[in-house]
């Protein structure tokens, strides 16, 4: 699909990016008829990058259910969107236009810039590629792991301990290493704890009853940019010989976009955001998913969807002219859950069958729940539902 023109009884709404966040605001707001939504990506499909531990194991999984082409989710004829694939080069706050890549100048009301993140290393597969380019990676990912007798996963977070634990138990002949720099899995060297202790404990006893599995704890790698290496060194300057693979999963970082988000105040975290989830100093530019840097706010898809449903309430009263409201990081407004705080909500599947997770109140669950609430199938059928995707 292309864009359009919005009639001039319309409000045009224009979305960077086509992730968690920018797909579940278009489907939101396509909802209002006084609204013209133009969503903008450069690639031809949605990738759900929550699967992305299980495809490292298991490449038909990889095939069947990371990259959802967006022209089963907005439907020519059914759906308000216009869809466009380009990306989007910069952005002109003050004549209120998107200029991309094809050429094509867009217009906004009202701006929502969702792009995400790059992630360095493990997930690089999930770059701006079409044409099924990215699961051809992650294919071709899978079939080396498979082929592999020792893998080395650097990066101790979710992506990094699901992706470990998944490959050990798909490969059993394989060696796998898990090197985390911080002595708890799951938590950074630079703030207290996150979860309890007793989810920890647990963690720990499920990835020790792994044979293959090897947890390295307080070391980090000393990085090159190379994903293949006979031997790896650790910054204490201990050596991991006749390594075949390397997963990088250690966080992410801004600097492909850094033109197109010049017009804003940057951070480590992302691009500085108001408590209406705007970008600071703008009144009708909206920043949401990964981009946005909200304190005391993990990075997680969930964590999107809200800005999203934050988002699209937001803009309606912006062309309503009455009063954005604050957004409230780590409770779930998007789902009714106003009262309920979840700041240390976490599944983390640890194979098919395995897993562990915190709920909420702390409490800490184990395979049963966890196969059940994510492990199953890493939010696919549930995430495709909320899309309105058709198989």
């Amino acid at each position: 699909m292309s864009a359009s023109s919005s009639s001039s009884s319309k409000s045009s709404v224009v979305i960077l990016g086509a992730g968690y966040a920018g797909v579940a605001l278009a489907k939101d707001l396509q909802k209002d008829k006084s609204l013209n939504v133009t969503l903008v990506d450069p690639r031809d499909h949605f990738y759900h990058a929550i699967g992305v531990p299980r495809a490292f194991a298991d490449a038909s999984f990889a095939r069947q259910n990371i990259a959802w082409p967006l022209n089963r989710i907005f439907r020519d004829g059914r759906d308000a969107s216009n869809v466009v694939q380009a990306a989007a080069d910069s952005i002109d706050p003050e004549k209120q236009t998107v200029t991309l890549s094809d050429g094509q100048v867009l217009s906004y009301d009202a701006l929502v810039v969702a792009i995400g993140a790059r992630n360095r290393g493990a997930l690089k597969e999930r770059a701006h590629w079409g044409d099924g380019a990215a699961v051809k990676a992650l294919e071709e990912r899978a079939a080396s792991i498979a082929a592999a007798s020792k893998i080395v996963v650097v990066g101790g977070g979710a992506v990094g301990v699901e992706s470990a634990a998944e490959i050990a138990r798909s490969n059993a002949s394989a060696e796998v290493v898990l090197v985390h720099n911080h002595t708890v899995l799951l938590e950074s060297s630079r703030g207290p704890p996150v979860y309890p202790a007793k989810f920890h404990k647990k963690l720990d006893e499920k990835l020790a009853a792994i044979p293959n599995l090897t947890v390295l704890r307080g070391e980090s790698v000393v990085r090159d940019d190379n994903d293949d290496h006979q031997t790896l060194r650790l910054a204490s300057g201990q050596e991991i010989a006749n390594v075949d693979v390397v997963l990088w999963a250690i966080g992410t970082d801004f600097e492909e976009s850094a033109q197109l988000l010049s017009p804003f105040e940057r951070t480590r975290g992302g691009v500085k955001v108001d408590a209406q989830l705007r970008a600071e100093g703008f009144d009708n530019i909206f920043v949401a998913g990964d981009l946005a840097d909200v304190a005391d706010e993990r990075k997680l898809a969930i964590s999107a969807g809200e800005h999203a449903h934050h988002v699209a309430q937001n803009i309606r009263r912006l062309f309503q002219k009455r009063s954005l409201a604050a957004y409230v990081p780590n409770r779930r407004g998007g789902t009714g859950l106003t009262s309920m705080n979840v700041t240390n909500l976490i599944v983390v599947p640890l194979g098919k069958g395995s897993g562990v997770g915190v709920l909420v109140g702390n409490m800490v669950v184990g395979s049963r729940l966890a196969h059940a609430l994510k492990g199953k199938d890493y939010l696919v059928s549930k995430t495709q539902s909320q899309f309105g995707f058709v198989k």
